[in-house]
């Protein structure tokens, strides 16, 4: 279950973080605004948040190879 769930994170989630800012920049060139202070804005809060993301990952990550290694013992 766990796995699972890590999976998606390090998986599922940047890659709709990442199609989201793709499908907003696409959409504002179509209309004819280009990329503003804005979408930079919020591109770097995003790859911001990214980062802390996988920060976390890797500390979920060193938590569950710890319980395993237990578990063995």
């Amino acid at each position: 279950m766990h796995e699972a769930l890590i999976v998606f994170i390090v998986i599922g989630l940047p890659i709709l973080c990442v199609t989201l800012i793709v499908v907003t920049v696409s959409k504002g060139k179509k209309h004819g605004k280009g990329s503003t202070a804005d979408d930079q804005q919020l591109i770097e809060e995003v790859y911001h948040g990214l980062k802390d993301l996988r920060r976390r990952i890797e500390n979920l990550e060193t938590i569950v190879d710890e319980q395993d290694n237990r578990r063995r013992q």
